[in-house]
């Protein structure tokens, strides 16, 4: 029988079971949901098997037990997800080690080892150019749009960062727009009205004297170009995937270098996908939702984007049952309050190493497949004297995953949109 960190894994099992791999001694390892939404931390160097190895793993499983996959990613992996893993280096190590699992995996897709190209939805950042896009959705073949902004879900910390200007977040300017935008994002109908109701007031904080006439002017044209480019709307995007499980939505940042617009995209992004998931549990709908964020550190830069993951590890996130997993190189790529809590804030800590995984004596290797081992850490905390002291542990499981069910090598998904005729990089 399966070990799992929660009950067992069984195949025709109601709870939703994530299978993880195998243990060293060769048992099957799972984590068992039922009835709470973990958070989950992913931690290990560069090239140790972070997105490969876990990040995939959840991504493919909770697509097929009906998530509402978010995935968060400055790589184009994403791609790969949309093709079965044909590999034959990859085959004779699931056929060896992990042939049952992947029997469960295909009965739960119900015979498609892959996610269908019409149930993943592609967004990238509002701000590239319309040929930039264009490209892109040349190359991947895969329903790709820009995010539009939805005025609701915008914070006056996203506004500083979308405006790209550091210096002015502590004026009385950027406080005063921040009143002005909340109070009209909820009494305008549309981006136009919203512009014409966000001058109005302007116009008069100007003839308080409150507001200078040079920031009122920088603001409002930018404001303009926003929506005359089709940057913010009143309606959110997410909305139609959210209605319709199981969605892989991906909100992937193309450019070699994120700058603070980016972090104000990706808050607004998390905002937007709490306020329709709020407003679906009010309706009486609950959705299975999981988000998955890669290279977290990157986004610890930015104060909008460090405030939204923030809110999703510890407030809101949990609140809405939203499953977190968040992936990292390093404790150092975490904020301070959330490296500061993390055994209260993550219920589950996945490590990997360099090492080749071994199961039963075994190395789980064969050419170019690597699997490599994993330290898999439950919140629960044993207390065990040593040294007359009462000490906190917490017992590991080392475990090895199987490789990804769908393609995950880029010259691979590359040579197979080649040969289908999507890729015209």
């Amino acid at each position: 029988m399966a070990t799992s960190a929660r009950g067992e894994f069984q195949a025709n099992s109601v709870e939703d079971v994530f299978y993880l791999g195998k243990t060293t001694s060769g048992d099957d390892l799972a984590l068992t949901i039922r009835g709470f939404s973990p958070s989950i931390l992913v931690i290990g160097a560069s090239g140790t098997g972070k997105t490969v190895g876990v990040l995939r793993r959840f991504i493919e499983t909770g697509f097929g037990l009906g998530y509402v996959v978010v995935y968060i990613t400055i790589k184009d992996d994403f791609v790969g997800l949309s093709y079965p893993n044909n590999n034959p280096n990859d085959k004779r190590v699931m056929g060896r080690f992990f042939k049952d699992y992947y029997r469960y995996y295909y009965k739960i897709l119900k015979g498609t080892w892959h996610v269908p190209k019409n149930r993943i939805r592609v967004f990238v950042p509002p701000f590239l150019s319309d040929q930039e896009v264009k490209a892109l959705r040349a190359q991947y073949k895969l329903s790709l749009e820009k995010f539009k902004l939805p005025i609701q879900s915008m914070h006056v910390e996203d506004i500083i960062d979308l405006y790209g200007s550091k210096g002015t977040m502590m004026t009385q300017y950027f406080k005063l727009v921040g009143e002005i935008w909340q109070m009209v994002k909820d009494e305008t109908s549309g981006a136009e009205d919203f512009l014409e109701r966000m001058s109005a007031e302007i116009d008069e904080r100007l003839e308080e004297k409150v507001i200078t006439h040079k920031f009122a002017r920088i603001f409002l044209n930018r404001l303009r170009m926003w929506v005359r480019r089709g940057v913010l709307t009143k309606h959110s995007l997410l909305a139609e995937c959210l209605k319709d499980p199981p969605f892989l939505i991906v909100l992937y940042f193309p450019m070699s270098h994120l700058s603070s617009p980016d972090g104000a995209v990706m808050a607004i992004f998390m905002y937007t996908l709490f306020d329709d998931l709020d407003s679906m549990t009010r309706a009486g709908r609950r959705v299975k939702c999981m988000v998955v964020i890669d290279d977290c550190g990157e986004w610890k830069r930015f104060a909008s984007s460090n405030e939204a993951l923030i809110s999703l590890v510890q407030r809101r996130g949990r609140a809405l049952g939203i499953t977190r997993i968040l992936s990292v190189q390093k404790m150092g790529d975490l904020s301070p309050l959330i490296r500061e809590s993390e055994g209260e804030v993550f219920d589950y800590r996945i490590e990997t190493t360099m090492n080749v995984g071994k199961i039963a004596g075994m190395s789980v290797a064969y050419r170019d497949c690597r699997c490599h081992e994993c330290l898999f850490y439950p919140r629960m905390v044993f207390m065990k004297w040593d040294r007359g002291k009462l000490r906190s542990i917490r017992y590991a499981k080392y475990f090895v995953p199987p490789p990804p069910v769908t393609v995950w090598r880029r010259d691979e998904y590359l040579e197979v949109m080649r040969r289908e005729g999507s890729w015209q990089g």
